[in-house]
């Protein structure tokens, strides 16, 4: 039973690190529902584990996109400072809040941005976007950066999955962020909205470490492996992989509640 636990938990944090690694998803959108479903553990807890896993993945991501010079974090630092706020608050409600609706609501945004790539790329809906976010003055492009830190930062507190995802989306059609970079500075970010969010769940809640510590592993070597896999891709290919991969994991984000339920 130990050794099954054990795989589990390994191939779980490899599913986590690769998500997170392509594209800057975060860890729980894999992590969590494997071991909720393979080893029947408590919703509140396995969000919690992933959350503490993505820290990992999410810092060695970085570092391979920051040797490529692909983190760009100034023109981001509103959205950081005012997501990990979120998730720390958000951990708080996540123990008895639920999550279907909001899973919901950011699946079908998620889905509907991953069309878009794949269908004509993402430098029309850069140039869209951008170019209204730069027409709004000063004042409301400080309130919108902070209401989308805000909102994201709660995502990943609150249901786990999303935040990753939803960062990229505002990363690349607000501030006109190449994928690349994109995904490099998500990342980057959301490490502090993971210790963030994995802060307050050990606080307002049980933590199984050990669980973590195999998993971590796991969510190290396929971060890694992948993170200098996407670099090496051409930005258009790497618009379809992660429209693709959006469409999923938004499909998978409106029926998530589901397991939840049912588990």
């Amino acid at each position: 039973m130990i050794l099954f636990e054990m795989v589990v938990l390994l191939l779980a944090g490899i599913g986590a690190g690769i998500v997170t690694g392509l594209m800057g998803a975060s860890a729980v959108t894999i992590a969590a529902p494997i071991m909720i479903i393979f080893l029947g553990y408590d919703a509140f807890i396995a969000i919690g584990i992933s959350l503490a896993i993505d820290v990992f993945a999410s810092a060695v991501t970085a570092g391979v996109f920051y040797k490529h010079k692909r983190i760009n974090i100034k023109p981001s630092i509103l959205i950081l400072i005012f997501s990990v706020i979120g998730a720390f608050v958000g951990s708080y409600f996540s123990s008895y809040f639920s999550a279907g609706l909001l899973s919901k609501l950011v699946g079908f945004f998620v889905m509907f941005s991953g069309l878009n790539l794949m269908r004509k790329g993402i430098r029309g809906e850069i140039r869209f976007f951008k170019d209204r976010f730069k027409n709004c003055t000063k004042k409301s492009r400080f309130l919108i950066l902070s209401l989308a830190g805000l909102f994201v930062g709660l995502i990943a507190g609150i249901a786990g999955a999303g935040g990753g995802v939803t960062l990229l989306i505002i990363l690349t059609f607000f501030l006109g962020y190449g994928i690349h970079t994109a995904i490099g500075t998500s990342v980057f970010i959301m490490m502090f909205i993971a210790l963030s969010g994995s802060i307050g769940h050990i606080m307002y809640g049980s933590f199984r470490w050990y669980s973590f510590v195999v998993a971590s592993v796991g969510g190290i070597i396929g971060a890694y492996y992948t993170a200098k896999k996407a670099n090496g891709l051409p930005e258009e290919k790497l618009n379809k992989i992660v429209g693709f991969v959006f469409f999923v994991l938004g499909l998978f984000l409106l029926f998530k509640e589901l397991i939840f339920l049912v588990y």
